[in-house]
């Protein structure tokens, strides 16, 4: 699942782009293009008013958390978290020994009619591949016989899909946690976005607030070996953070800024929103982003980009 959704101005037309990351919900992230900006913000309002569920008040004040939260831009400027879980190096396999006898096991005693083509120590266990064709009765054999050796998942070897090395599998058994995660965090409030990171084999939840109990319960191993992390807190609610992000967009925004904007998006950390600005002097984005923060109610990154150039 995309860490969040980003709107880019093209100047030109509408179209959506939708490209994958591990994980936000659904492992996707979304990119928004839009028209002709003068004279355009409320059409790009009422778009993105069906798109995602509103552009939020019409005021100001409306589109802010609270006294309590209300951000202090102050003179230094404001830049979200540049770490994405999904770049970081996954922590190695701290039952990495255990995993290696289960493996030396299923040499000397594995006896099933289907060969074993690959078996290799992962994050959510000892994973191995074999030659049957998935669900098929040879293959419910060597997955039973398998499973008693202390082998976490078997899954069907298939070189023409590219499952020829068990830690690809990984990231298939992270997707079969994720409905049962999404059905609980999904009707809590407090829910703000949740991340896959296959190469770990871990599930990354973020919320504000008070954390429910049933949501708090998923913390730890799943019976598919998947783990859920510590959920991380936020200081906005989802809606608060898609409010702002839209109305950067709004006639709200002074003329000679919606001239240059190019996106807004999320904080990959959601302690704000970022905006790109196209072919800006460096000494004006301080003024830009304090003007967008008093604006839309939150602490804001401004980024420059080059013309032509696209987020991703």
């Amino acid at each position: 699942e995309s860490p969040s959704a980003t709107y880019r101005w093209n100047r030109t037309s509408w179209s959506t782009v939708l490209g994958t990351m591990v994980i936000s919900l659904s492992s996707a992230s979304s990119i928004w293009s839009s028209g002709s900006l003068r004279g355009g913000g409320a059409v790009a309002c009422l778009l993105l008013a069906m798109l995602v569920g509103g552009c939020g008040a019409s005021s100001n004040e409306a589109l802010k958390p609270g006294a309590s939260d209300a951000p202090d831009v102050g003179t230094e400027l404001f830049t979200c978290a540049d770490d994405v879980i999904q770049t970081r190096v996954p922590p190695p396999i701290d039952d990495l020994a255990e995993q290696e006898l289960v493996i030396k096991r299923v040499a000397a005693r594995y006896n099933g009619d289907v060969a074993v083509k690959a078996i290799k120590p992962t994050p959510i266990g000892p994973i191995a591949l074999v030659g049957a064709k998935w669900e098929s009765a040879d293959f419910r054999d060597a997955e039973r016989l398998l499973l008693g050796l202390g082998v976490r998942k078997v899954y069907s070897f298939a070189s023409s899909d590219g499952l020829d090395d068990p830690t690809t599998a990984v990231g298939w058994s992270v997707d079969e946690a994720l409905p049962d995660v999404r059905r609980v965090v999904k009707r809590s409030p407090g829910f703000v976005d949740l991340w896959v990171w296959p190469e770990a084999g871990s599930i990354q939840l973020f919320w504000h607030g008070e954390v429910p109990a049933e949501v708090q319960a998923l913390v730890g191993e799943l019976p598919g070996g998947v783990r859920v992390d510590p959920i991380t807190q936020v200081p906005y609610p989802n809606k608060v953070l898609m409010r702002a992000q839209n109305a950067v967009f709004s006639d709200a925004t002074d003329q000679d800024i919606r001239d240059v904007l190019s996106f807004a998006g999320r904080c990959h950390d959601y302690r704000g929103i970022r905006v790109g600005v196209i072919e800006k002097d460096e000494a004006q984005r301080a003024e830009i982003a304090r003007r967008l923060s008093e604006q839309v109610g939150l602490p804001v990154m401004v980024e420059f980009e080059e013309r032509g150039t696209t987020d991703g």
